[in-house]
């Protein structure tokens, strides 16, 4: 696909670490770029 983040893949990419919270934060990064077949995995933005 991509390399930006559409707003329905955020609120799932959310969704996924409401209902894991033992991911790391690099893990549901991967998971996301695996799914959502992004070119990078998502960064954390402030």
């Amino acid at each position: 696909m991509g390399s930006w983040m559409r707003i329905h893949q955020k609120r799932q990419l959310i969704e996924k670490a409401a209902e894991c919270p033992t991911m790391a934060q690099h893990e549901l990064a991967a998971w996301a770029k695996r799914v959502f077949k992004l070119k990078r995995s998502p960064a954390q933005s402030m």
